[in-house]
């Protein structure tokens, strides 16, 4: 299996599920490109993925890119441009930073692409003071929204527009780790064939440090395997968080670079 391949699958599935969640949301296929947007005034919200092989033509990569950016612009959005580094040329990733600056993302956030075989992934609890449970009701979707706003750095009703209602959790399974009752981690899982995707893994700042996100991430991909039987699992993962997931299998397959507004 390409595992590389995989993490840019996963993701673009992840981020066309995102949008359609969303009230207001769409996805477009367009020449060369796919835009999942939210609708929600938050760039990270508001996608676009290249579709399709990448060639080497500069003029063939700034047509894809303006026909993402002319896309946001009518919609009157905020956007952002995620490409894992494995699939452009060699050469090609500075241009497209020049590219995208040029139309206002001049932010980027690079995440390394990670992938795990499930059957390697440990059996035994990193923590016992953690008590995860489902996303089953309004009570836990709410708890959702709540950490994962505080977490990520993105307003409570950004993630309500997302996380609330029932319709979001059809797809994916969400998680949310309680200690001493509180609600302090969350993940969420995404299974596509024998792949699962990691996603939205976050622990409050005051309950870092003590293998919360470990656990949390562990049971999630766990649980889909159960239910889904996959057996390759996938995500990205900022720097400081590259260290959990080296605990629990995972290695680098391919880079994945953000480019949005700020």
């Amino acid at each position: 299996m390409d595992e590389a391949a995989a993490v840019e699958r996963n993701l673009r599935l992840s981020l066309e599920t995102l949008a359609r969640n969303a009230p207001g949301g769409e996805v477009k296929e367009l020449p060369g490109v796919v835009a999942a947007s939210s609708g929600i005034r938050v760039s990270l919200l508001n996608a676009a993925m290249f579709r399709g092989p990448v060639g080497s033509d500069r003029n063939s990569l700034e047509r894809r890119v303006e026909i993402a950016a002319l896309y946001y612009r009518l919609r009157g959005l905020p956007w952002s441009f995620w490409v894992c580094t494995h699939t452009l040329p060699p050469g090609l990733g500075a241009v497209l930073g020049d590219l995208l600056g040029q139309r206002g993302l001049r932010g980027m956030v690079r995440c390394s692409g990670m992938a795990g075989r499930v059957s390697k992934l440990p059996r035994r609890a990193f923590t016992r003071t953690l008590r995860v449970g489902p996303v089953k009701d309004a009570e836990s979707r709410l708890a959702f929204c709540h950490v994962v706003a505080h977490c990520f750095g993105i307003p409570f009703e950004a993630a309500a527009g997302i996380y609330q209602r029932r319709e979001a959790w059809k797809l994916q399974e969400g998680w949310i780790g309680y200690a001493g009752g509180m609600p302090v981690s969350t993940a969420a899982t995404l299974a596509a064939g024998d792949v699962v995707g990691l996603y939205s893994v976050g622990t409050l700042p005051e309950y870092r440090r003590r293998g919360f996100a470990a656990e949390i991430s562990r049971h999630a991909v766990l649980q889909a395997y159960e239910r889904h039987g996959v057996r390759l699992a996938v995500l990205e993962a900022t720097r400081p968080g590259e260290g959990v997931y080296r605990k629990l299998g995972f290695r680098e397959v391919t880079a994945v670079h953000t480019f949005f507004m700020k």
